[in-house]
């Protein structure tokens, strides 16, 4: 059973409790999951899927952790930027990396 089977399996057990807390909002399982599978149609409708690079420069926030995700429900690659990267790091790994979508807050 991966991570995503389990969100599944959350979502059918325990869909009206909590999953993400930020701050004073909350996210149920059912509206977690919701919104990862949304993400991740979005994602196949850009033409990611299996093994392509989605880059993220998000905050830790409900939006990284749906967005991570969403990537390993397709299959995709997940590569996530850090704020304390410099400009030339942050070039570096989009050289390396070759992202088809980048996904910011």
């Amino acid at each position: 059973m991966n991570i995503i089977d389990r969100l599944r399996r959350r979502a059918a057990q325990f869909a009206s409790n909590p999953a993400v807390i930020q701050g004073g909002r909350r996210w149920t399982h059912d509206e977690l999951y919701g919104r990862v599978d949304r993400l991740s149609q979005a994602l196949l409708g850009l033409g990611i899927s299996k093994a392509k690079v989605v880059m993220a420069w998000l905050p830790n926030a409900h939006e990284a952790i749906e967005s991570e995700l969403a990537c390993l429900q397709i299959g995709a690659i997940w590569v996530s930027l850090n704020t304390r990267l410099t400009w030339a790091e942050v070039r570096g790994v989009i050289a390396a990396t070759e992202p088809k979508v980048q996904i910011v807050g």
